[in-house]
C-alpha cells in the first residue's frame, strides 16, 4: 500500500485522533508489536485473523495483549479513546495491521499473512472497511506470486544478460631501433690507430690497419660496442611487448569478471528450470496416479470429506511453501477428477465438519501438526484438526469467527484446509 495502514485508518476516520503525538505512539507500538511476532511465526497467524475482522472481540486475548503494548506507549489510550466514542479494538488492529504489514517485506511472514488470510476475508463482515482490508491483503497476495515465481518460474536461459564481447585496449608494439650515430662511434673507437689521437677521432686500436694485432682488436672491441646496441634495442622491444601482455592479462581478468554474473544468472536459470520441471512433474504425476501417499489407498476408495482432507494433506507434503496460486486451482482439478463437478456445489460447512467425525483414525492423524489447544481466534484448519483429534465443548464457529450458517464448496474447503496447512508450515519453521 501506499500509505501506511494507520493513516489510511485515519483518512477514513476507522480510528479518529488529531494528535501527531498519538499517531507517534501507534507507530511505536505497532513496531513492537512486529518485533514481537518475528521472533514467533506461529502467532502471525491468529494475529492476521484478528487484524482483519472488523467485529472481532474484546476478549479475545490477542486483542488484550496488543491494547497493553500499546498503554506502555500511550499512557492514556483507554480515555483518550473513549472521549472520541471509538471502540478501543478499531485502534488495536490498526497497529496489529500495521505490524503485518511491515512485516510482509519478508517473503516468508508474507505468505503465512496472505495463506491465513485469503480464504477467511470473505466470510468476514467489513462492512465500510471493506476496500482498506481487501487492498491490504491483496497486495501481500500480489508480493507472494511475484515471489513465488522465483521458485516455480521457468526462466529462459535468454533472459541472462549478455555478456559484453572482449575488447582489448592495447598500445601498439613499439619498434627497437638501433642507434646508428651511437653504434658508429663504437666501432670508430674499435677500428681506429691511437697513434692518430693527435688528428681527432680518438681510437683505441693499438695496431694500424696492417698490423697483423689490429684486426684481434677490432673484432673484440666492434664486437662488444654491437652487442651492446643491439641488446639495448631488445631490452627496448621486450618491455614493449612486456606492456602489451600485462595489458592484456589486465583487460581478460577484467572480461572475466564482468561475465561471471551472466554465468552466475545462467547457472542459477537452469537450476531454476530444472527445480521447476521437476515441481511441475510431480505434481502431474500425482494427479493421474491419484494415490494418497499418506493413506497409501485411492483417493477414489475415500468417501468426499477424505478425498479433501487426505488431497490437501498430501499436497501440502510435497509442494514448497511458497507456491503461485495456480497450484490451488490445480488441486481443485485434481479433486474434481475423481468426485466430479459435485465438488462446486454449496454445502454448510456445518454439515462438512459433522462427515468428519466419521472419518478413519488415519486420515484424522494426518492433520495432528495443526492441532492447537490455545484460547482465541483460530484458522479453519486448527479448528478441524482439534475437531478430529479431541472433544472440546468450544463453538468451532466462534474460534473461527463465522456464521454456522456459512456454506462453502467441497473445493473451496480444500484449498482453504491446504492454504492453512501451508501457512503452518512456514510459521513452525525454524
Amino acid at each position: 500500500m501506499a500509505e501506511s495502514i494507520l493513516q489510511t485508518y485515519l483518512n477514513n476516520q476507522f480510528i479518529k485522533t488529531a494528535e501527531q503525538e498519538n499517531i507517534t505512539k501507534l507507530k511505536a507500538a505497532a513496531t513492537e508489536v512486529k518485533k514481537r511476532l518475528s521472533k514467533k511465526k506461529a502467532k502471525v497467524i491468529p494475529y492476521t485473523l484478528v487484524a482483519l475482522d472488523p467485529f472481532i472481540s474484546e476478549d479475545e486475548p490477542i486483542v488484550a495483549d496488543v491494547e497493553k503494548i500499546i498503554i506502555t506507549k500511550w499512557s492514556t489510550f483507554k480515555n483518550s479513546v473513549s472521549q472520541t466514542k471509538d471502540k478501543p479494538v478499531n485502534y488495536i488492529r490498526a497497529v496489529i495491521l500495521e505490524a503485518l504489514n511491515d512485516l510482509a517485506s519478508d517473503e516468508h511472514f508474507a505468505t503465512i499473512i496472505w495463506l491465513s488470510g485469503r480464504n477467511i476475508i470473505s466470510h468476514y463482515k467489513l462492512a465500510n472497511e471493506s476496500v482498506v482490508v481487501e487492498e491490504f491483503l491483496k497486495s501481500i497476495g500480489n508480493k507472494v506470486e511475484i515471489s513465488s515465481r522465483s521458485y516455480w518460474g521457468i526462466k529462459d536461459v535468454k533472459e541472462a544478460n549478455t555478456p559484453h564481447n572482449v575488447k582489448i585496449d592495447s598500445s601498439v608494439v613499439s619498434s627497437a631501433k638501433i642507434n646508428e650515430a651511437s653504434l658508429a662511434e663504437q666501432l670508430q673507437i674499435a677500428s681506429q690507430y691511437s697513434g692518430w689521437s693527435q688528428y681527432g677521432g680518438g681510437g683505441t686500436n693499438p695496431s694500424s690497419l696492417n698490423n697483423q694485432n689490429w684486426a684481434p682488436h677490432f673484432s673484440t672491441n666492434a664486437a662488444k660496442g654491437i652487442a651492446t646496441e643491439v641488446n639495448k634495442g631488445f631490452t627496448a622491444q621486450n618491455k614493449s611487448l612486456n606492456a602489451i601482455a600485462e595489458s592484456i592479462q589486465k583487460e581478460l581478468e577484467n572480461y572475466f569478471l564482468s561475465i561471471q554474473p551472466y554465468y552466475e544468472q545462467l547457472s542459477t536459470n537452469l537450476t531454476q528450470g530444472i527445480v521447476a520441471n521437476n515441481k511441475r512433474s510431480e505434481l502431474l504425476w500425482w494427479k493421474e496416479a491419484l494415490l494418497s501417499t499418506s493413506q497409501n489407498k485411492s483417493y477414489r476408495s475415500l468417501d468426499p470429506i477424505g478425498v479433501a482432507i487426505t488431497m490437501a494433506y498430501d499436497l501440502s507434503c510435497f509442494v514448497d511453501p511458497i507456491y503461485p496460486v495456480s497450484v490451488d486451482f490445480f488441486l481443485k482439478e485434481t479433486l474434481r477428477c475423481v468426485l466430479g463437478d459435485d465438488i462446486d456445489s454449496n454445502k454448510s460447512l456445518a454439515d462438512l465438519f459433522k462427515s468428519t467425525s466419521e472419518l478413519d483414525l488415519g486420515i484424522k492423524n494426518t492433520l495432528l501438526s495443526l492441532m492447537d489447544d490455545r484460547i482465541g481466534r483460530k484458522s479453519l484448519g486448527i479448528v478441524v484438526a482439534n475437531m478430529l483429534n479431541e472433544e472440546s465443548e468450544v463453538n468451532p464457529f466462534d474460534e473461527i469467527g463465522i456464521d454456522n450458517k456459512i456454506e462453502v464448496s467441497l473445493a473451496d474447503f480444500t484449498v482453504w484446509l491446504f492454504n492453512d496447512l501451508q501457512a503452518n508450515k512456514i510459521a513452525i519453521a525454524k
